[in-house]
């Protein structure tokens, strides 16, 4: 419970007249308000959260799959250069 006040015009200050975080105003020339710090740990912003992946499970193999391929090929590089390297070396 309050008022708020500017050039003469005393607004009440309570519950029913508190926009919550994303409400939107329509037809409204001019708002006059407060600015609310409620911190993270309220009901409203514990709800706002990072919406799920839209992510299929078929994406989500291609991905493992993929990955698991460029590890296969970085392995058989790291390989054929090492015998490559012995190999010169023995035959130089």
């Amino acid at each position: 419970e309050g008022t708020f006040g500017t050039n003469g015009v005393t607004i009440p200050g309570n519950i029913k007249c508190l926009g919550l975080r994303g409400t939107t105003l329509r037809n409204t020339e001019d708002v006059l308000g407060y600015v609310v710090y409620t911190g993270h740990t309220t009901k409203i912003m514990k709800n706002a959260k990072n919406p799920p992946s839209k992510m299929s499970g078929v994406l989500k193999v291609m991905n493992k799959i993929l990955w698991s391929v460029f590890l296969l090929q970085g392995f058989i590089i790291v390989t054929f250069a090492s015998a490559s390297v012995n190999w010169q070396d023995k035959n130089a």
